[in-house]
């Protein structure tokens, strides 16, 4: 199995909405700057997003907003 470990900042607020079986959803969206440089010798940036069920959708829309950090 594969694992991947991203440690980024929020661009956006978090989106929390409800499933049709009333489960909570939190969308979350991560920037994180890449560990090289381009041709310009500026860093590039990646944008992800990720989704959290339940309990923790609920915390992470009450505790994260744009620009808190996030590991994931």
């Amino acid at each position: 199995m594969n694992k991947l470990t991203i440690i980024g900042r929020l661009y956006k607020d978090v989106e929390l909405r409800k499933t049709k079986n009333d489960k909570d959803v939190a969308e979350l969206f991560i920037a994180y700057k890449n560990g090289f440089k381009n041709e310009k010798n500026e860093y590039e940036s990646t944008f992800i997003t990720s989704m959290v069920f339940g309990p923790m959708a609920l915390n992470c829309s009450k505790y994260l907003k744009k620009g808190s950090q996030i590991a994931c």
